[in-house]
């Protein structure tokens, strides 16, 4: 027995990211529902409008500025960098003072 068609995986046909195992399901519900087809295709619709109106600036290729600013750097640092296990100094490594030791 299939389970009923949700509204994320209504949105998910939409996106184009509905597993394929419930398409089936989905395109029966649209089917037997066409104000559910209706209202899913003029979401398409409405981002295919996007896609095009914008396309010009997604070809852009990305300033150099700003990629420098999402890259990460190649080492921790700062007190985030000390979570993993080893990567701080022997203080706040509890397994570094002699009393752990067995």
């Amino acid at each position: 027995m299939n389970s009923p068609v949700t509204e994320a995986e209504l949105q998910a046909w939409v996106d184009g990211r509905l597993p394929p195992e419930r398409r089936g399901a989905v395109d029966a519900h649209l089917a037997l529902h066409p104000a559910d087809a209706a209202r899913l295709q003029a979401y398409r619709d409405h981002d295919d409008a996007l896609r095009a109106l914008y396309r010009p600036v997604l070809e852009q290729p990305v300033p150099p500025a700003m990629t420098a600013r999402v890259t990460p750097p190649a080492q921790p640092h700062g007190w985030r960098g000390w979570l993993a296990p080893g990567s701080g100094p022997p203080a706040a490594d509890p397994c570094a003072w002699p009393p752990c030791w067995r």
